[in-house]
């Protein structure tokens, strides 16, 4: 069966402690929807920053705890879709420091299903790109899939091709790199931005 679905959040890294409960993207039940979310970075913060009480984290990671944080600390504007408020509660983790004065990096994704929020960190921590996509779609951009078990993957693939050639709808593709030779955008430092439907609704300006 080919996925189907508005929205996909991968999130690849080398990680310590490899275990299920520290694997992005995280999930929670909020307000009746489910959430996701995953952060490319490193937390500095002081005892007591991050506050995490009603959704507790399950793994060690501060990636999680910030997570749990955004849900606890900033219910109002994420159960209310408050993208302004959304840009400031992630500006708000992004300044947090450390008691030896380190930094925090915080590139992140967060979704409920309906609408993707990209943020991309305030001091420019690795790069975070996003290009747009719509039909018709050139086979060298599909995503090659490979269908396990089967000795049908040929017919498969092409019934995917045709399939996206007679669709009418498009979307974006966010990723740290630019990963083909389109024309990617970088996103400046400390900028959000919201896509829904398909659509980019909602772009901040940068501090």
């Amino acid at each position: 069966m080919l996925p189907s679905s508005k929205i996909h959040v991968a999130h690849l890294r080398r990680g310590k402690d490899v275990r299920h409960a520290n694997t992005h993207p995280f999930s929670r039940v909020f307000d009746g929807r489910e959430f996701v979310f995953a952060h490319n970075g490193t937390l500095h913060c002081s005892p007591g920053d991050l506050d995490a009480e009603d959704f507790p984290s399950l793994g060690s990671t501060n990636s999680e705890l910030s997570f749990g944080h955004l849900l606890t600390r900033h219910a109002g504007v994420i159960r209310e879709s408050d993208y302004p408020g959304m840009h400031a509660a992630f500006q708000a983790i992004d300044r947090y420091k450390g008691v030896d004065g380190r930094e925090s990096t915080f590139n992140c994704t967060l979704s409920d299903g309906e609408y993707l929020a990209v943020y991309r960190d305030l001091g420019g921590h690795k790069e975070l790109h996003r290009v747009e996509r719509r039909p018709p779609y050139s086979p060298d951009r599909l995503v090659r899939m490979e269908v396990i078990d089967s000795n049908d993957e040929f017919s498969e693939l092409e019934r995917w091709r045709d399939e996206k050639r007679e669709r009418r709808d498009g979307g974006y593709v966010f990723a740290p790199r630019r990963l083909t030779n389109e024309d990617w955008n970088a996103l400046p430092s400390g900028q959000l931005e919201i896509v829904k439907g398909g659509e980019l609704i909602y772009s901040s300006r940068s501090p």
